[in-house]
């Protein structure tokens, strides 16, 4: 829900010429995390439909490209998707040469 709403209230915004910085961040929206022993915390615990998802993803290809949408999601694209929007992964501590280690790019060595 809160992917939908922020993605739609920059589209908003810039359909009525209302200011917004014009970039989004969102974390995990198709991971579902619930600590353990929050059992205080209600809403439903399970994960994300197939549905739900492969429309998530085809709805990033239809954003301006005048808006910067970054998402930190442990899933992957499709190759469509991941074709047509500017998708960059990040190896971690698996990466090797070439690879991108993290969300800020490491300094080159000399």
């Amino acid at each position: 829900m809160y992917s939908a709403f922020v993605i739609a209230l920059v589209r908003y915004c810039q359909k009525m010429n209302l200011p917004h910085p014009g970039i989004v961040v969102i974390d995990s929206p198709l991971t579902s995390y619930k600590r353990r022993g929050a059992k205080a915390v209600k809403g439903s615990d399970t994960t994300v439909s197939s549905g739900v998802e492969a429309a998530f993803w085809a709805s990033l290809t239809k954003i301006a490209e005048s808006v910067q949408v970054i998402i930190v999601e442990n899933k992957e694209p499709p190759s469509s998707v991941a074709a047509t929007v500017h998708y960059e992964w990040f190896a971690g501590n698996e990466a090797g040469p070439g690879d991108r280690v993290g969300f800020i790019p490491e300094a080159p060595t000399s």
